[in-house]
């Protein structure tokens, strides 16, 4: 499972971000394998399912403004302000190596859950 914020959720699905970066002691996904994508620990929190195409590293300093559009954002001085916000003020560092991680999505999982009168069922739909 990937986590995301909830804010980014809209970029993956709309194929604006296609790539993230990750501050990992070993690598946590693989190449050609899919992986679900979630804002929480929760089931009904997935809301993709993402196809890994692969998985490199890169200091944050040797980013580029086409690295953060690839991240879904504008440019890099975005990224860099929304990194500090996500992971405090001095995170940014120019000398960390992080996983860069390049995916696409492969199906979009719509969950929800339906309040009947005695019992919650939570069905996924899958839309292609």
């Amino acid at each position: 499972m990937l986590l995301f914020n909830r804010c980014l959720v809209e970029p993956i699905l709309a194929g604006r971000k296609v790539e993230t970066r990750r501050v990992w002691k070993r690598c946590l996904v693989k190449p050609n394998k899919v992986y679900t994508a979630s804002t929480d620990y929760s089931r009904r929190s997935i809301f993709a399912h993402l196809y890994i195409r692969y998985v490199k590293r890169q200091r944050l300093g040797d980013m580029s403004d086409g690295d953060a559009i690839l991240e879904g954002f504008s440019s890099l001085d975005e990224f860099r302000d929304v990194w500090v916000k996500c992971y405090g003020k001095d995170s940014w560092d120019p000398m960390l190596e992080v996983y860069v991680i390049g995916f696409r999505v492969v199906d979009v999982a719509a969950t929800y859950t339906v309040y009947h009168w005695s019992k919650i069922t939570t069905p996924t739909i899958t839309m292609r």
